[in-house]
């Protein structure tokens, strides 16, 4: 399940890239530490609003573990209104 899920992060399509973060919760913790890198990345970087709002919602869910201050500090500034408001949700 692994391999599909990197493979569709990957994928050209956003609507693919959005669904593969959907998935993440089936994912055992030893899978989740090997892509998370790519979900930070995918928070941060990618060219889809909705990918990017999806990935900071994954990492808040699924990530909590990790330290993701710098991400969200980051996506508090995104251009996309969506992003915004799911980062600032975040504090709630």
């Amino acid at each position: 399940m692994r391999n599909t899920l990197i493979s569709a992060m990957y994928d050209r399509n956003g609507f693919i890239r959005e669904n593969a973060l959907s998935v993440i919760e089936n994912l055992s913790d030893t899978e989740r530490k090997a892509i998370y890198e790519q979900v930070k990345a995918m928070a941060l970087h990618d060219k889809v609003s909705q990918v990017r709002a999806a990935a900071v919602q994954s990492l808040d869910k699924y990530f909590r573990s990790a330290d993701n201050r710098d991400v969200f500090a980051k996506t508090a500034k995104d251009k996309s209104p969506l992003v915004l408001r799911v980062t600032e949700a975040l504090k709630n």
